[in-house]
């Protein structure tokens, strides 16, 4: 580096010469000085050495340089980045069990854990070598990463410099058989290199039994005789011994296979209830305990009593069905002494007597419908109908019985049709001495129309009159409204009108019978 530092020199006032000489100082007022070398000051200048530069950006030095009493002068050097590598050769990625020995790559057995779970390690060397323009600057520790199974988690640890203890904690095992687990591990920012790490675990262990005491010894199978059949208050425990890995494992249920046998809750709170015995026979359900994950069964059979049955019910005429409430069907021209029923009425299989039954309400016999009764004194009650003719509307009744011991009711009902009340009207009329003019209708009244015939519904003198009633009724004209409807028994008014001659003739009338109705009718216009 090049420093020029002169002074001119003057005698008495007058220049005689230019003197070269050299600077007063120089230093390092930026950038670390220990890094800058000034050597060889003399009047011309001095050498500057720069360190190599170990980072990996730019770096600036300035440097002051002054002479005497004129103005400092400054250099500013910038050094490029240093050139840092970490070669493949100095990156070191290896696992062992032992920490100061065993180190390898291939797949690392790392042990056993019972099925109970628990912590196992292994140990990890993890380093990479940096080097800047060329030369080993220095050795950096990797932490790895791991992939784990589920439900196992880690603890890595830098136990010294760049070697690492791995602590997996596994849990317990939800099988009865052992199995293999899986540590995958990694190192970031190093080897494109997976270790691979395997652990054995033991199958869990479990035990599983029932008892009804509790000295009792345990067993997977026990059987109470003599349930009652209908006390609901009768009760037997049953105890349930179940672990897994030698702790206690509430993990198990029950289930029933007849449906006289309920099943609430699970594990420790699970209870079981039977149900009274309807039958005249005993019967047999069975309690299946079931532990999860063993899968690991044990059962209880209850064989209950037979009950106290008492049997009551319908059965049509011919002894087929089993009802409550039963309905037989009359014609509207009703039944004499027609068998429509039979009424059982057994105690564990007996026949009972009528002195057993009592009717409770005879809803037949009050709305007039009929009678339905029996004259057995035993067992099946042959029930016998006599029912009255009905009218125009549907109708219905019915009976109760109660059989006194149980309580127990049952219900028959009549259904009878109603009379057909469809009919027909089949008209005819011939006035002698008509005209095209003439029209005649069908009136609710023997009272004479008060006006022409317009307001009403009329026909032409030469058609027939054809009616067919609809739900047994037909619509006349009516002198109070517009019409009004007529059905069997109901009287009906034939009148004719004529316009020209501006009068209204009386035809006739009839009272409506059921099926066919047919009239005709000669008459004539009053001269």
């Amino acid at each position: 580096m090049t420093v020029n530092a002169n002074y001119d020199k003057y005698i008495n006032g007058t220049y005689v010469e230019n003197i070269r000489t050299t600077y007063t100082s120089a230093e390092v007022v930026e950038g670390t000085s220990s890094d800058i070398t000034i050597s060889g000051k003399t009047s011309s200048g001095c050498s500057i050495s720069v360190a190599p530069n170990p980072n990996s950006s730019p770096r600036t030095f300035k440097i002051k340089f002054t002479y005497d009493t004129a103005t400092p002068v400054y250099l500013t050097i910038t050094q490029n980045s240093a050139e840092v590598t970490y070669p493949s050769s100095g990156i070191v990625f290896e696992h062992s069990t032992q920490q100061n020995s065993g180190y390898k790559t291939s797949t690392l057995s790392i042990g056993t854990v019972e099925g109970k779970g628990g912590n196992i390690s292994f140990y990890i060397k993890s380093y990479r070598s940096r080097y800047v323009n060329g030369s080993l600057s220095s050795t950096e520790a990797i932490k790895p990463t791991l992939i784990l199974p589920s439900g196992v988690t880690e603890t890595i640890t830098n136990v010294s410099g760049y070697y690492f203890k791995v602590t997996i904690t596994i849990p317990e095992h939800s099988k009865p058989a052992s199995r293999t687990l899986t540590i995958r591990a990694n190192q970031p920012n190093g080897l494109d290199r997976e270790l691979v790490q395997t652990v054995q675990q033991s199958a869990s262990t479990y035990e599983f039994g029932i008892r009804e005491n509790s000295g009792d010894s345990l067993s997977t199978s026990l059987t109470y005789s003599g349930w009652p059949s209908s006390d609901s208050s009768y009760n037997r425990p049953v105890r349930v011994y179940s672990r897994k890995n030698g702790n206690q494992f509430l993990n198990w249920a029950l289930s029933s296979n007849v449906d006289w046998i309920t099943i609430s809750g699970s594990g420790a709170g699970a209870t079981y209830k039977v149900a009274t015995n309807n039958s005249s026979s005993s019967r047999t359900g069975i309690i299946t305990f079931t532990q999860g994950e063993s899968g690991k069964t044990c059962t209880l059979t209850i064989v209950q009593e037979a009950g106290d049955v008492y049997e009551f019910y319908i059965t049509d005429s011919d002894g087929n069905g089993h009802y409550t409430d039963f309905t037989f069907s009359a014609p509207s021209n009703g039944l004499v002494n027609k068998h429509v029923l039979n009424l059982i009425s057994t105690h564990n299989g007996s026949p009972l007597s009528a002195d057993d039954i009592e009717g409770v309400h005879s809803e037949i016999t009050e709305k007039l419908i009929g009678l339905v009764l029996t004259q057995d004194t035993q067992s099946p009650f042959r029930f016998m109908a006599n029912i009255t003719e009905n009218g125009y509307t549907e109708r219905t009744g019915a009976d109760t019985y109660r059989q006194k011991a149980s309580g127990k009711t049952v219900i028959f009902r009549v259904l009878q049709e109603a009379k057909n009340n469809n009919f027909r009207l089949e008209l005819s009329l011939n006035i002698s001495n008509g005209n095209d003019q003439d029209t005649w209708g069908l009136f609710d009244t023997a009272n004479m129309p008060h006006t022409s015939d317009f307001m009403y519904d009329m026909s032409l003198i030469r058609e027939g009159i054809i009616v067919d009633s609809v739900e047994g009724k037909i619509t006349v004209n009516s002198l109070q409204s517009t019409t009004k409807d007529r059905g069997i028994g109901d009287n009906v008014y034939v009148w004719a009108y004529n316009s020209v001659r501006g009068l209204w003739l009386s035809i006739g009338n009839f009272r409506i019978e059921e099926g066919n109705n047919t009239h005709h009718w000669d008459v004539s216009w009053p001269t």
